[in-house]
């Protein structure tokens, strides 16, 4: 576990991302994306949004946070109380999460 030290408290960031978490976040990114193919044969895929990135993150962020500590009391770990850190908090544990799920898988 990691500890994040914010303006008003703590977050606990899990270490690992299980392969559950890591199929949750792909649905929330995919959820509207569809293959097409182009006259020149090129495959493309159409649908992304910024809903999709934003729930994908939200189910990341959702996922990885252990514990939220606001003025030294454990809090429910939320979207809304997410939402509600500022943004150099928020950005603090955004580029954690984003450290370990984007991490080199290890060679042998």
């Amino acid at each position: 576990m990691k500890e994040i030290k914010i303006s008003t408290g703590t977050v606990i960031i899990k270490d690992i991302c299980t392969r559950k978490l890591k199929k949750e976040i792909n649905k929330a990114l995919y959820a509207d994306v569809a293959l097409s193919t182009s006259d020149d044969g090129k495959t493309n895929l159409d649908g992304f949004s910024m809903e999709a990135l934003d729930n994908a993150n939200d189910a990341a962020l959702l996922g990885m946070i252990e514990k939220i500590v606001i003025d030294g009391n454990e809090v429910p770990i939320s979207i809304e109380v997410i939402d509600n850190l500022s943004t150099s908090d928020f950005d603090k544990i955004y580029a954690e999460v984003n450290s370990i799920l984007n991490a080199e898988i290890p060679k042998n």
